[in-house]
């Protein structure tokens, strides 16, 4: 397993992302809009629509406002994904950071829990929670909690040759430890799935603004 984990699904689920996010990107851009409804307040060009989308990314304030129940749980568990995201590019340059593997380990694991929880507990969040959801936090727990033990054992080394090395197109072959196979084949798992899920509100959020809530193509631009 540990040889088709780092050789071959690498390349798969990369494959697989690309793909899956061209088409739901294109899908999204070509789309007819189905009500030309501007809501207000609407922010004007570009940069204005830029500076909004960045400002609600960063504080999710649209979720803090109509669910606070869940915006802790939400907030932690994006600023967890960037922590991992950053620990990875420093990675890659050569930092190792180990406190921040185990700071975005841990908190992606216990605000997964959280959310998890909280769509079992809190009525109103039950009623529009799906087997989906319950499925993608699942992964995240996993994820989490995987990433979490993997901490402290000097692998650090082995994950950038590694990836280098798949850079290169010569992949190498990661140590057959079976925490470590588990967690590269979840995230390899998590690229590939990510286009086709409702986590690719990253992408989505740009037409959800623009397209649904601010564009009308029967207004008079000067």
């Amino acid at each position: 397993m540990a040889t088709i984990v780092s050789q071959v699904f690498p390349y798969l689920a990369i494959l697989v992302f690309l793909v899956g996010a061209g088409y739901r990107i294109g899908v999204w851009a070509t789309s007819p809009k189905k009500l030309n409804w501007k809501l207000y307040p609407v922010p004007e060009g570009l940069v204005g629509e830029a500076s909004y989308i960045v400002g609600e990314w960063i504080s999710f304030k649209m979720l803090f406002k109509n669910n606070r129940a869940i915006w802790l749980g939400s907030y932690v568990f994006h600023l967890s994904l960037v922590a991992s995201a950053i620990w990875f590019l420093l990675l890659l340059l050569g930092v190792n950071a180990p406190w921040l593997s185990r700071l975005a380990a841990a908190g992606l694991f216990f605000s997964s829990i959280y959310l998890f929880v909280a769509r079992l507990w809190i009525p109103q969040v039950r009623a529009i929670s799906t087997p989906v959801e319950f499925f993608n936090l699942a992964i995240f727990i996993a994820m989490g909690g995987l990433g979490w033990s993997l901490t402290g054992r000097g692998l650090s080394g082995e994950m950038r040759r590694w990836v280098f090395s798949l850079a290169g197109f010569s992949p190498s072959v990661l140590p057959d430890e079976p925490v470590l196979i588990w967690f590269v084949f979840l995230v390899e798992f998590f690229i590939a799935y990510l286009p086709f899920s409702k986590m690719f509100h990253v992408a989505s959020k740009y037409f959800a603004f623009h397209k649904s809530r601010w564009f009308n193509p029967y207004e008079v631009r000067g």
